[in-house]
């Protein structure tokens, strides 16, 4: 741990070889800390709070989330808590988990862009009625028991139990209310779009056009989906994009901001500072000196 108070895990610690492990963990603790992987959450039993740095989230009994890299996290006011964490690397998996795209749980689950307004830790949570709880708990009792006995064949049958639980839960999430099967693919239109091109200069008219959606009902229909306007949208991902080049890369602030589509690098740091509570040049300095922090640590092993 560093000075700061914040444990960062290294995935070399915790998935050496395959990059996919599951956990169960009974009352997990409430050290703050950040990993350089995905960790989906299934809450078995109980309640508590989760706490990131955009915020707190209650959870309970059937709720899922997922917490990508370089999120600070932690739980408190835990009360008979009980979760299962998968712990895993998409892109050294290569499993076909964009098919899932169709489906409005992986939107949420896997979102370009981390955000909650009004509060929350800033994670999309997804809630399994007690039949699929059941489902989803099958799947990854399969998964230990693949993982701990490891029989001929092991990894792929962890994988395909890994793949069926997600097809479970973002097929269990809902259809939004009100929100029709049009509005929702418009919606996937807006948003793929935006990931490809977020480093370009796009504006509401360009991204109406790309919905076929007048300016003010794009706006409805994001307010309703991601509580932002489709621009605040687009600057919430540009800012992620430019913290994952500021942890994983030398480029200087100027750079990173240019790169993320910002043309002043002002205007950048004044946005980067209020998301982050910190400006770009000191939020690199506190993820280079936990990484040094953590290195050392495991040299001490």
């Amino acid at each position: 741990m560093n000075n700061d108070g914040i444990t960062l895990i290294d995935r070399k610690e915790v998935l050496p070889g395959l990059p996919l492990r599951i956990f169960n963990f009974r009352q997990p603790n409430e050290i703050p800390h950040e990993h350089n992987f995905h960790e989906l959450v299934l809450v078995r039993r109980g309640r508590g709070v989760h706490l990131t740095e955009n915020g707190e989230s209650p959870i309970r009994r059937g709720d899922v989330f997922l917490i990508p890299p370089g999120v600070m996290h932690t739980y408190s006011s835990v009360e008979s808590l009980e979760i299962a964490n998968v712990l895993f690397v998409p892109e050294e998996l290569r499993l076909p988990v964009s098919e899932l795209a169709e489906t409005e749980g992986y939107h949420l689950l896997f979102p370009p862009v981390r955000r909650f307004s009004g509060g929350g830790s800033g994670l999309n949570h997804l809630a399994l009625n007690d039949s699929q709880l059941r489902r989803a708990e099958e799947e990854m009792s399969a998964m230990l028991i693949e993982q701990q006995h490891r029989n001929p064949g092991w990894s792929f049958f962890l994988q395909l139990h890994f793949m069926a639980l997600l097809g479970l839960v973002c097929r269990a999430y809902p259809e939004r209310t009100g929100a029709s099967e049009d509005e929702f693919d418009r919606l996937s239109q807006v948003t793929d779009y935006i990931e490809a091109h977020y480093a370009e200069p796009l504006t509401l008219d360009g991204l109406s056009k790309i919905g076929s959606r007048s300016k003010c009902t794009l706006i409805r229909m994001f307010r309703r989906a991601y509580n932002c306007t489709p621009i605040g949208y687009l600057l919430e991902l540009r800012l992620e994009r430019a913290a994952e080049l500021l942890r994983d890369t030398e480029l200087t602030v100027t750079e990173v901001a240019m790169r993320c589509g910002f043309c002043d690098s002002n205007y950048f740091t004044k946005l980067f500072s209020r998301k982050y509570r910190m400006p770009p040049r000191e939020y690199r300095q506190a993820r280079f000196d936990r990484k040094r922090t953590a290195s050392g640590s495991s040299e001490k092993l």
